[in-house]
C-alpha cells in the first residue's frame, strides 16, 4: 500500500469529510451512532444537538421583547418613530421559539418542546390585542411559564446521552 493510503488509515476511502480533516465522533462512521443505528433526523444517539442553544436564543429574544415592551409601557423608552423595533423583536421571538421547539424535539426533549409550544397560544393572541391595553402585557407574560417549563424539562439529560458518556 502506498504512503498516501496509510495517512488516511487502513485504506479507508477518501470522502469530503476526511479530506477536510473532519473526524467521526466515537470512531463510528459519520452519521452512525455508537449503537450503529441512525435515529430520526440522522443525528447519532448520544451526540449531536441538545436543544440548549436554540432554547437560549428563544429565551433571550423573549426577554428582550418583554424588556422593550415594559420600557415602552412605563415611559422609559419612546418608540414612536421606531415602533418597528418591537414588532421585529416579536417576530424574532416567535420564529426562535418555533426553531427551539423543533430543535428540542429532534434532540429528544419532547416534554420541553411541548412546554415551549404552549407559548404559541399567547403569541397568537397578542397579534389580536391592542398594545395600549393591560391585557397585552398580561398576554405577553403568559408565555413565561412555557419558557420556564422548557428549561426545567430540558435540564435532565436524555437516557441515550447518559449511556454514551
Amino acid at each position: 500500500m502506498g504512503r498516501a493510503g496509510r495517512r488516511r488509515g487502513a485504506g479507508a476511502p477518501a470522502t469530503a469529510a476526511t479530506r477536510f480533516g473532519v473526524r467521526p465522533l466515537g470512531g463510528a462512521p459519520l452519521g452512525i451512532g455508537p449503537t450503529g443505528r441512525v435515529p430520526l433526523g440522522g443525528v447519532p444517539l448520544g451526540v449531536g444537538p441538545t436543544g440548549r442553544a436554540p432554547l437560549g436564543v428563544a429565551t433571550a429574544a423573549y426577554l428582550a421583547t418583554c424588556g422593550v415592551g415594559l420600557g415602552v409601557r412605563t415611559g422609559v423608552l419612546r418608540t414612536e418613530r421606531v415602533r418597528w423595533v418591537h414588532h421585529a423583536l416579536f417576530v424574532v421571538t416567535a420564529v426562535s421559539a418555533g426553531a427551539a421547539v423543533l430543535a428540542l424535539g429532534v434532540a429528544g426533549h419532547r416534554p420541553a418542546a411541548a412546554s415551549l409550544l404552549a407559548s404559541a397560544v399567547p403569541f397568537a393572541a397578542l397579534t389580536r390585542n391592542s398594545p395600549r391595553t393591560g391585557p397585552h402585557a398580561r398576554l405577553a407574560l403568559a408565555a413565561a411559564p412555557a419558557y420556564v417549563g422548557a428549561w426545567l424539562l430540558r435540564g435532565a439529560p436524555r437516557a441515550s446521552a447518559r449511556q454514551a458518556g
